[in-house]
């Protein structure tokens, strides 16, 4: 529950509170989506690979997420709007 309030919380910054109800569906059904096929991949694995191979394909991943997230660039998602 602790990343799903991460989550939103950064929703909420990229968006701002006016924008946040539009964005926050897709951004809870994306999450919903990545936390519940991490369970899948790790049962599959298991079950057709040993669990410590399985530990390593998850270790990969991991560091495949981490490279690609550290060399996607950096900026805010939506501009901030101009307040007249």
């Amino acid at each position: 529950s602790g990343v799903f309030n991460v989550v939103m919380s950064m929703t909420t910054t990229s968006f701002g509170r006016k924008d946040f109800e539009n964005a926050w569906p897709v951004v809870s059904c994306i999450y919903q989506l990545l936390s519940n096929s991490g369970v899948l991949v790790v049962a599959q694995l298991g079950a057709t690979i040993t669990y410590r191979m399985t530990f390593v394909v998850v270790l990969l991943i991991l560091i495949l997420g981490a490279v690609i997230m550290y060399t996607m660039p950096k900026g805010q998602v939506a501009p901030p709007k101009e307040i007249h």
